[in-house]
């Protein structure tokens, strides 16, 4: 097998699910914000053809609940949370928050409708199997108590199907599926130098989405050791601070307090937003766009200036003249259209951040495979503390027996998602793998996961990659 590790022997994963959460890390733009009205999702020329409801048993409380989640995923209005709320199971609710399932259920609607291929299950358990516009096939399972009054789902699981991966261009072959644009990178690393073993467009700038949260890692890598900043020093949480999710920083009370430590932990493990923007704020603008070069960006220029995650929010998904302002405009006027929003109150359309990319409008932060690699070389060179943090996350589960150490950070924003991995094999080598993809519509949650998955292949897994909620 020519794979990852291909020189080492194969690195194989212990059994691992994805959790909804986990999934919702790897998001800028989550899909819990939207309750808005959108419009219908895009549809393609010839969207397939509806489910076909009468294959699905009215009969039994799976069959009952199945028949509606599909009505909801192919439907043109937005998953409502209270609605939701009403069928969800006590304990998916305790576990996930309180918009629940409507999340996973709104990621999911963002690329329907669906074509219905078959359908599978008991009175308390439903397989249903669909295929996206692409033809990527995957299969929704549903769970059903009907314990208590009501029958309430207390269980969803997203599998997407993928093939056998036995080299990289199986990998890219795979990747062809989803119709998007995209780099791959694996390298092993040399010092601070990325040797590349396979790549695809490695060279191609695109968008990196909280990927680029790694530059403002470095920045405080070096801040600290320069001795200006402290692990344990306090930053405080203030509406104009607060961004939107991921993360959990924006629920805390304006004038919570936070370590520095404790935000680039969320930073890099939860892909917190409010937490990258106080780091920011307190090291400056300029400190993280002198990471650019310091990780070794092949165009330093194109991070700046470096907007904070609000900042993003804010001239992607707000006033639509000032994102085409932004797309024309050199590095003074981006300057000002930043100053420029500042104190303004979060407001934004959530229809667009769930549907429209804004990374054509150059709202995003942009780079490379072989930058992101460059970054995870020197950043590895850096203070233990860095590989630390890097690790609290490590997107996937690798197995112990092939790699000694796994670090990870990924991202994505309307029509975006970027994966990377720094690893150790048990020889003490380094090594880099990573994906980056674009689309002029939405990536949904079965190519997120589908994603994960032949990947994770590629790096020697061989169980499946669901999203499991229970």
């Amino acid at each position: 097998m020519v794979g990852l590790a291909s020189l080492k022997g194969r690195a194989e994963l212990r059994r691992v699910t994805a959790a909804a959460s986990a999934v919702v890390t790897l998001t800028l733009a989550a899909g819990s914000i939207a309750h808005a009205q959108p419009a219908a999702p895009p549809q393609a020329d010839n969207p397939p053809a509806a489910t076909a409801p009468a294959a699905i048993p009215s009969d039994t409380p799976a069959g009952m609940r199945a028949a509606h989640i599909l009505d909801l995923i192919n439907g043109d209005v937005t998953v409502d949370p209270a609605a939701v709320r009403e069928w969800t199971d006590a304990a998916v609710l305790n576990s996930l928050g309180p918009d629940g399932l409507a999340a996973p259920l709104e990621q999911l609607r963002t690329t329907g409708p669906y074509e219905f291929v078959s359908y599978s299950g008991t009175s308390t358990a439903a397989t249903v199997a669909l295929k996206t516009r692409t033809g990527l096939p995957f299969e929704l399972r549903i769970y059903v108590s009907t314990a208590g009054d009501a029958d309430t789902v207390n269980g969803l699981l997203v599998r997407p199907q993928t093939p056998d991966i036995e080299s990289f261009d199986d990998f890219t072959a795979a990747l062809d599926v989803l119709g998007t644009d995209y780099a791959v990178l694996a390298a092993h690393i040399e010092d601070t130098t990325c040797v590349p073993v396979f790549e695809a467009h490695a060279e191609r700038s695109m968008p990196m989405a909280s990927v680029a949260k790694l530059y403002v890692l470095g920045a405080v890598a070096d801040a600290i050791s320069a001795g200006d900043l402290r692990w344990d020093e306090v930053l405080t949480i203030t509406t104009d601070t607060k961004s939107l999710p991921t993360g959990e920083l924006q629920d805390r009370a304006d004038g919570s307090t936070v370590t520095v430590r404790e935000a680039t932990e969320k930073m890099i493990s939860l892909s917190d937003n409010t937490a990258t923007d106080l780091l920011i704020h307190r090291l400056g603008r300029e400190a993280v766009e002198a990471q650019a070069v310091a990780l070794g960006h092949h165009d330093p220029e194109s991070l700046t200036p470096f907007p904070t995650t609000r900042e993003a929010f804010l001239i992607g998904f707000g006033d639509p003249e000032r994102r085409e302002a932004w797309r024309e405009a050199d590095y003074a006027d981006r300057l000002a259209l930043l100053d420029s929003v500042q104190g303004e109150p979060l407001e934004v359309d959530e229809t667009t951040i769930i549907y429209r990319p804004v990374y054509p409008d150059g709202v995003d932060w942009f780079g490379s495979q072989n930058d992101i690699c460059a970054a995870y070389a020197h950043l590895k060179a850096k203070d233990t503390n860095v590989t630390d943090i890097l690790a609290l996350n490590p997107g996937l589960t690798l197995s112990s027996t092939d790699w000694s150490y796994t670090g990870f950070k990924g991202g994505t924003m309307p029509g975006v998602l970027a994966t990377s991995w720094i690893l150790t094999d048990n020889t003490g080598q380094d090594w880099y793998f990573g994906v980056q993809q674009s689309s002029t519509g939405a990536i949904g949650l079965a190519e997120n996961l589908y994603t994960f998955e032949i990947a994770g292949k590629i790096m020697g897994r061989s169980d499946a990659a669901v999203l499991r909620i229970n």
